[in-house]
């Protein structure tokens, strides 16, 4: 199993946040639980894609391209066979440049792609190098980004950097005072441009925060990884796990699967 990660494309890094990379051969089906990390994903399986359950709780093949709108709770997919994932991971209000859908439509949801370049992108991805791939994500993204004639909302920008740069830790008044905006302004512009409130988004950049502080090259113990993160106390950190793994952390971490322990571990190469 590979998993690696990449910055963004300089020309799109206002869009991207960052690229990734997994590969694996499973023999056998294998389960994952995917958790939140605060940002949407464009999806190109180049390998065996991945399969989720229906509402009917039958497992259906993920679409080769799709959007993976920001999760608020624990995905469960499922692995069999040579699997291989391009991700690009998105800004959270960039996710209407790739779907005509509102934002908030997007959320806990994956929504299909089509583009006649499908087949050779992926055949292209499956037999190129990391750099390859990675010198492929800018076609890819112009390809997919719709048409964009409106200037960005620099008051949005300005928040979302603040909640990314300060791990979650800046109250959603203090967002809305640094943008020059009253707090019912910046809910429903920042809900518009991400389907997220500014309450709701540091909740789930604080929370893969922990990840970082338990990744970290001197690991953090789990209360003093609770604290780094701006939890107020473990209890409080256990939480927020239980709401958007569907688990506490040591039972999360035991059972997380490779891709999942993959993506809330990744440092970029």
């Amino acid at each position: 199993m590979r998993h690696a990660e990449y910055p963004a494309p300089a020309e799109w890094a206002h869009l991207v946040r960052c690229v990734w990379v997994f590969e694996g051969q499973f023999d056998e089906p294998h389960d994952e639980r995917i958790v939140a990390d605060g940002c949407p994903e464009l999806i190109l399986h180049f390998g065996a894609p991945y399969s989720e359950p229906d509402a009917a709780g039958r497992w259906q093949p993920q679409a080769p391209l799709l959007l993976a709108g920001n999760l608020t709770h624990a995905l469960r997919l499922r692995a069999q066979g040579a699997v291989g994932v391009l991700g690009i991971r998105l800004w959270p209000q960039a996710v209407t440049r790739f779907i005509e859908q509102p934002a908030p439509a997007t959320i806990d949801r994956r929504w299909p792609l089509r583009h006649p370049q499908l087949p050779a992108w992926r055949r292209a991805l499956a037999a190129a190098s990391d750099p390859a791939r990675c010198a492929l994500v800018p076609t890819l993204l112009t390809a997919l980004a719709w048409p964009c004639n409106e200037p960005p909302d620099a008051a949005v920008n300005l928040a979302v950097a603040t909640l990314f740069n300060s791990r979650g830790q800046v109250s959603p008044e203090a967002l809305a005072r640094d943008a020059g905006l009253s707090l019912r302004q910046l809910e429903r512009r920042l809900r518009s441009a991400t389907g997220l409130s500014p309450k709701r988004l540091a909740s789930l950049v604080r929370f893969r925060a922990v990840f970082d502080e338990l990744e970290a090259d001197t690991p953090s113990p789990w209360l003093h990884a609770a604290l780094a993160a701006g939890y107020f106390d473990q209890a409080h950190m256990i939480r927020e796990f239980r709401r958007y793994a569907g688990q506490p952390p040591r039972a999360y971490l035991a059972s997380a699967g490779r891709l999942s322990a993959a993506l809330v571990s990744s440092k970029p190469e």
